[in-house]
């Protein structure tokens, strides 16, 4: 399909920020911020700013921001191998839930890029009051919104990964004394900043079909009034669990849910590998996904071509050659076991590789032993080869199948086992083609709630979810999980006893729950508090 032309502009507002090589950005020198009082003095300067927030969201996901080191370490379904670029792993250990120094380079990466996009994002609303009767203000409420909705959506990332934030609501750079605040010794207030900015999202955006009915509002696949609703009911359910354990927000949560359900604007599609084509790219299930074009090099650099086997056809197409470095995030055999015994029809088939044909040796390999089995999800289509790193395939961020297991797990939650909630857990079991729950199925909402996060990891594996679910379910539960059959079999390998070994002998700790505040930051700004036990 063809690119929207937000990508285009996307491409030349980096160009115009981005004065900096690769090699620079490491080095982390300041971008110029375009913060002349006169800028922006017109719409298309603010336009310009907002597909800013898209840009910068893009690079904070999937390109410098290490996000995917951050969602796949400690989560179930992902890990780091050291197959491929020989001890390459990225100093994350899923199983002992250690984390070298080079790991924490990812939270400093990690952090700056979400701070880049709050700042952008600062830049658009403060912006919005000089242009207000000049500019038909739905446009302005466009705007806001979407500058809101993404600024709550990084400040709920930051929340679960590092826990309270402060509050920054005007533009400024992380080295800037503006920044010199404290922490909130309560996570409730940031937890109170993101449900603001979204209810007021919420508020000011255009539905899906508002933007396919007036293309002077912007193309289709901008941030919309739906995916808003979805992100403050994912914020609603977070706030359900770990660390708070409200559950005052979940019939807000649920009535959020089920008006994406009733506008009819969304569907799970037919067939699930649809979902990821790229030649159904904002289909009927995409609720909201970063829109990549490897014909302008706008698009994802780095996480998903890490992810295929070593020096197999996947790494050629990325590269012109097959590869060994870039075989690094592996998937763990024991998830692969359970995941083929729970469904082992379309979507395992589809998610994971356990067999893969090395062309510089052309040996066949199967994941056996430590070994690890590698993401299927996002391979690229033939066709595609030589594209110098860049995806031509969109990575969905929100999609129906989500909405649809929140809300069975919000009915559970407030009603225990029901028709209603195993009607939506249904929908997705039928639309994989494996076996309907029923309600004699399950004695106790403990039991159903379990089906349900296994669920979420069979059907969005991969899209940045797992850790998030493990970790709002509490101490308690990931405990049990970490140092469960799933994760240790002393069978497999002498590693995989001796990480367990890690996690038995106390290497493994609550404080983990949240990652470290990055070094840099803390000595950029000596009131930002480290967390507790590192």
């Amino acid at each position: 399909m063809k690119k929207k032309s937000i990508l285009y502009s996307t491409v030349i507002f980096l160009l115009v920020l981005m004065t900096t090589s690769c090699q620079d950005f490491l080095e982390e020198e300041a971008y110029d911020q375009l913060a002349e009082s006169s800028f922006p003095a017109t719409f298309e300067d603010l336009d310009l700013v907002s597909n800013g927030i898209y840009a910068r969201f893009s690079y904070y996901h999937l390109r410098y921001g290490a996000y995917e080191y951050l969602t796949f370490c400690n989560s179930i379904e992902g890990c780091f191998n050291k197959r491929g670029g020989g001890s390459e792993r990225g100093g994350g250990d899923h199983y002992s839930w250690q984390l070298s120094p080079d790991f924490r380079d990812s939270f400093r990466r990690n952090f700056y890029w979400a701070w880049e996009v709050i700042n952008q994002a600062n830049q658009a609303i403060n912006s919005i009051p000089n242009l207000e009767g000049s500019v038909d203000q739905v446009l302005l409420d466009r705007v806001e919104g979407e500058a809101k909705a993404f600024r709550a959506w990084v400040y709920f990332d930051l929340v679960r990964f590092y826990g309270a934030m402060p509050i920054v609501t005007e533009q400024a750079s992380l080295e800037e004394d503006e920044l010199f605040i404290e922490r909130p010794d309560d996570i409730q207030e940031t937890y109170d900043f993101i449900v603001q900015d979204l209810t007021e999202a919420i508020e000011l955006l255009p539905t899906k079909s508002d933007y396919a009915a007036d293309s002077n509002l912007g193309e289709e696949g901008r941030m919309s009034k739906g995916a808003a609703e979805m992100i403050l009911a994912k914020v609603y359910l977070t706030m359900n669990g770990y660390p708070l354990y409200d559950s005052s927000k979940l019939s807000d949560a649920k009535t959020l849910l089920e008006k994406i359900v009733s506008s009819e604007e969304y569907q799970l599609l037919n067939n699930y590998p649809d979902i990821f084509s790229v030649e159904n790219e904002l289909n009927d299930e995409i609720i909201y996904a970063i829109q990549n074009n490897p014909l302008t090099n706008d698009g994802e650099l780095f996480t998903l071509s890490r992810m295929v086997p070593p020096n197999s056809a996947e790494t050629a197409k990325y590269t012109g050659t097959p590869q060994g470095w870039l075989a690094q995030f592996g998937v763990p055999l024991e998830f692969v076991k359970k995941y083929k015994e729970s469904d082992g029809g379309v979507r395992y088939n589809h998610n994971v590789t356990t067999e893969w044909l090395d062309l510089i040796d052309n040996n066949t390999y199967t994941a056996t032993g430590y070994g690890n089995a590698w993401v299927g999800k996002f391979n690229l289509p033939d066709g595609y080869e030589n594209n110098s790193w860049y995806l031509p395939q969109d990575f969905p961020l929100l999609r129906y199948a989500d909405v649809l297991l929140m809300l069975s797990e919000i009915e559970n939650e407030i009603s225990g086992p029901s028709t209603e909630s195993l009607g939506y857990i249904n929908q997705v079991r039928d639309r994989a083609q494996i076996d309907l729950y029923n309600l004699s199925d399950f004695g106790s909402k403990d039991q159903l709630r379990d089906s349900i996060f296994w669920e979420r990891n069979m059907e969005l594996c991969f899209e940045h979810h797992g850790v998030f679910d493990l970790r709002r379910r509490g101490w308690d539960k990931v405990q049990e999980i970490v140092t469960s059959t799933l994760w240790y079999d002393p069978t497999i390998s002498a590693l995989n006893a001796q990480d367990f070994s890690i996690i038995q002998s106390g290497g493994f700790s609550e404080n983990q729950m949240l990652y470290p505040i990055p070094p840099a930051y803390l000595n950029q700004n000596p009131k930002f508090k480290q967390n507790p036990g590192y």
